[in-house]
């Protein structure tokens, strides 16, 4: 007697994201299918931006010469006048 194998099914639908500019390369495989998935990663992507536009606020001669809060970015600090 035969045994046939059972069908397994998958119905997942993912999209694939990429993006380039300068260089610089972001991809990423999202399943489209499950909204819970999206929202979850909508919410890191607003996260990690969050966290990139610090990095491009931050000036590191302010650690290096003490400059206080109230200096502009593009103001040479104190310490270098």
């Amino acid at each position: 007697m035969f045994k046939f194998a059972k069908i397994k099914e998958e119905h997942i639908t993912r999209k694939t994201f990429s993006y380039e500019k300068n260089g610089v390369n972001l991809g990423f495989q999202l399943r489209i299918d499950t909204k819970s998935e999206l929202k979850s990663f909508k919410e890191l992507l607003e996260k990690a931006i969050e966290d990139i536009n610090k990095e491009l606020e931050f000036d590191p001669r302010r650690l290096v010469c003490g400059g206080g809060a109230g200096e502009a970015l593009n103001e040479k600090p104190k310490c270098q006048q």
